[in-house]
């Protein structure tokens, strides 16, 4: 699989080998963008801290903290592009292609036009030093500025994702994530310079921020001009019934996204309510070691979820079966071998990480063990879920997981104290998205089956 040469496509065999080499090289480059993301976030942090001092750099870490809200700000109309591009790659269709490209364009102009127009509204109206809580002067005096350039550099990038999500429907996250990597090289040395040359906050996040910006315009130039220029989003194609469309189907991973950010943002706050604030890290530090194995989980899932809407488009139902078998075998064998090495060697790891500030109890080793393979099992079913079509069903199954983990979460801490959340979360998704995303996807596969 790990090949440059693409397989012949003319064959059902050779398209099966194709998703495979495809989603195996975009599983391999996003550990490698990923790795070199994470690296460069650490090497930025003796920089800034040392150059900004403490209220700036608190600042610096409340402006970056906003990037949580980046899987809602394009309305979820990107991802509904993906799915139609993965649909028109499917079955041949250009012009499908092209109309949902320039249709999907005009909506994210005219997001992004909205959220310029109160960004700039907002430089004035809203008392940004308060809002950080800094009190320095040259802290005050940055704090608009340092907004407005984030927010700046946030719309340009909720415009070019659209890029990505062409790329991703096509299954060629590859390309995405070689330019992620160069644009966390350009951002790393473009904060350096910044440093050296002495600029304020302001510039600081505009060098940082526009790494990302620059390399996903050059990867749409390079998407537009040389790869598929036939794509280039068109006035004349702009299309009223796939605008409909895209709202459609973006406005259920809206809700998905939006639903994952509350039920995630409620174990901190039950936590805190519950308990108190000291008692989050209890949580919060062993949970992030525990999340590395859902990580790497997902780069192996996720590129598969194009190649199922793709294959559900040729008619290559064969394939939805096998590799749906093969991802939860992989899910149970990789998933289990993690989950018992995180039981086994968790607790010490922690406690070198914090310098023993945490010591993790193994109540909370296993539940986040348990937590881990449920997780790994959800992601399966619910990408081939949503690549077969079912994003009502996904967002729906987020509606039930807020709905009921709420509650849940509040009972488990009560009960068990903070080790009580990975066991309330572990549950309400096996209860409220594992086993109904096996239900839709067996009923999806019989629904496939020859009469």
């Amino acid at each position: 699989m790990i090949r440059l040469r693409p397989f012949d496509d003319a064959t059902e065999e050779g398209r099966s080998l194709e998703r495979y080499r495809r989603a195996v090289l975009t599983a391999i480059t996003s550990l490698v963008a990923r790795v070199t993301t994470v690296a460069s976030a650490l090497i930025t942090v003796p920089l800034t801290v040392g150059y900004l001092g403490q209220d700036r750099y608190g600042m610096w870490l409340m402006i970056s903290s906003l990037l949580a809200f980046a899987t809602v700000a394009d309305l979820g109309v990107s991802y509904g592009l993906q799915q139609a591009i993965s649909t028109a790659s499917g079955r041949g269709d250009r012009e499908a292609a092209i109309r949902n490209v320039s249709t999907a364009t005009a909506l994210l102009v005219a997001t992004t036009t909205i959220g310029g127009m109160l960004l700039a509204i907002s430089y004035f109206v809203v008392p940004w030093p308060r809002v950080f809580n800094v009190s320095s002067d040259e802290a005050i005096a940055e704090a608009a500025p340092a907004a407005i350039a984030f927010g700046a550099t946030y719309l340009a990038n909720v415009l070019l994702s659209l890029v990505l999500r062409i790329n991703d429907g096509y299954q060629e996250g590859v390309v995405n994530n070689v330019w992620q990597v160069i644009g966390s090289l350009l951002s790393l040395s473009a904060l350096y310079a910044g440093i050296r040359a002495e600029v304020g906050l302001p510039g600081l996040m505009l060098l940082f921020a526009g790494g990302p910006v620059l390399a996903n315009i050059v990867n749409g130039a390079i998407l537009f001009t040389r790869r598929r220029p036939w794509l280039r989003p068109r006035y004349d194609q702009i299309d009223r019934q796939v605008m409909r469309e895209l709202m459609g189907t973006g406005v259920w991973f809206l809700v998905a996204a939006l639903s994952y950010v509350t039920l995630h943002l409620a174990s901190t706050l039950v936590i805190a309510q519950l308990l108190s604030s000291s008692h989050v890290p209890e949580y919060g530090v062993p949970q992030r070691v525990a999340a590395v194995g859902t990580l790497l989980l997902a780069l192996v899932v996720n590129p598969l979820w194009p190649a199922y809407t793709e294959a559900l488009a040729r008619g290559d139902h064969g394939w939805l079966r096998r590799t749906l078998r093969r991802a939860l075998a992989f899910v149970l064998l990789a998933g289990g071998a993690f989950s018992v090495a995180f039981v086994a060697a968790g607790g010490p790891l922690v406690e070198w990480w914090v310098d023993g500030a945490v010591s993790p109890s193994w109540s909370m080793l296993l539940g986040l063990a348990a937590a881990t393979l449920v997780y790994g099992f959800e992601n399966v079913l619910t990408k081939f879920v949503v690549g077969v079509g079912g994003v009502r069903v996904e967002g729906t199954l987020w509606i039930a997981a807020v709905i009921v983990g709420i509650p849940v979460l509040h009972g488990f801490v009560a009960w068990l104290g903070v080790d009580g959340v990975p066991w309330a979360l572990a549950l309400t998704t096996l209860a409220c998205r594992t086993i109904p995303a096996a239900y839709f996807a067996r009923r999806s596969l019989r629904d496939l089956a020859p009469h």
